[in-house]
């Protein structure tokens, strides 16, 4: 017998996980979500985009930022040391759009908090396993010996891809292996460099983001055009940084797994695929991915005879999503001085 049934099963709870779990919610579906670490856990400092919002709103979450004291930015600086160019966000009718500068671990923290406060289960345990019925995904069993059996079975877990191992999907590589790095601190001397964020920099062995994520508390994210994935993370600008913060490295490697849905399952956000940070549209994609697999599961439910173009809908959609990021990638970094060989043939 399980120990649990529900609808929804979600493994991991960060922005894609918590956006399925808000919006089935939304929608009186039974929610777990399996989490082993206790939030806020670390996540680097994010710039978002404020395409963000209409999302969030649509959750019934966009008190998170309408109540939040966060650093806004109108936009962005771009190139080289010698040669940056501000480039404004976007304007409406409304007037010119402002992003958000955010503690990632702070955000992911409010809105697991808003998940269990509207009616999700929260597991403290790590998923081990699938549950199997036949040919379908059928729940989860975790580290601890619990088994959970859901209708399906959510994998947010992140770019460890545990569902994809789990299943033998193959997850493909679309660069070689790429490693940011990040930490926190002051700068050692503010000035024109202040005023000149945020800040995306190129130079010849990569790039360097610098962005004031809380008042004097400044993130500096690192990415360079040739990495080791087992070598031990190195500083990233310790000549104007006064780092607080270990540095903490991301394997962002692009990569995406080959099917994305099935009987019984979805991927979302990173778990389904990786861009590096300077696609900056992470958290975006992240959020939709939650909510575009919810809404097509509320389909399912109504019409399972249509199980088969739903789940090809959901693969197809995110797929897109990720080539099209890359695309724009590519063309950006193609910008770059120094631009990487590997691109070439991209």
């Amino acid at each position: 017998m399980p120990n649990y049934e529900c609808d929804l099963v979600i493994v991991g709870s960060g922005p894609a996980g918590l956006a399925a779990a808000l919006c089935a919610l939304k929608s009186n579906l039974s929610v777990i979500l399996v989490e082993p670490r206790v939030f806020p856990r670390y996540r680097h400092g994010e710039s978002l985009h404020p395409g963000v919002e209409p999302v969030l709103q649509h959750l019934g979450a966009g008190s998170l930022l309408s109540n939040g004291e966060f650093i806004r930015y109108l936009g962005i600086w771009s190139g080289s040391s010698t040669d940056l160019t501000y480039h404004k966000l976007g304007s409406d009718d409304e007037g010119d759009w402002r992003g958000y500068q955010i503690m990632g671990a702070e955000f992911d923290a409010e809105l697991q908090k808003l998940v269990v406060q509207r009616g999700a289960k929260l597991i403290a345990d790590r998923a081990h396993s699938v549950v199997r019925k036949g040919e379908c995904v059928a729940g989860v069993r975790t580290v601890g010996g619990l088994q959970i059996r859901a209708k399906f079975t959510l994998d947010a877990s992140g770019g460890r891809h545990w569902l994809a191992n789990q299943l033998n999907i193959e997850v493909e590589p679309f660069s070689p292996p790429l490693v940011s790095t990040s930490e926190y601190g002051s700068l050692s001397s503010e000035g024109e460099q202040v005023a000149q964020l945020p800040r995306f920099e190129f130079d010849e062995n990569g790039w360097t983001w610098t962005a004031e994520i809380k008042q004097k508390m400044y993130c500096v994210t690192r990415l360079n055009w040739h990495t080791n994935l087992n070598k031990k993370p190195e500083k990233t600008y310790s000549k104007t940084l006064n780092s607080t913060t270990k540095v903490r490295a991301s394997n962002v490697t692009w990569r995406c797994a080959q099917r994305l849905a099935g009987a019984g399952f979805f991927i979302l956000g990173d778990a389904a695929m990786v861009l590096d940070p300077a696609s900056s549209q992470g958290v975006i994609r992240a959020l939709t991915s939650g909510v575009t697999a919810v809404e097509l599961i509320k389909v399912l439910l109504s019409e399972p005879e249509q199980e088969a173009n739903l789940y090809q809908t959901y693969t197809d959609k995110m797929q897109w999503q990720f080539h099209d990021s890359r695309r724009s990638l590519i063309k950006h970094y193609r910008q770059s001085p120094s631009c990487p060989s590997w691109l070439n043939v991209q």
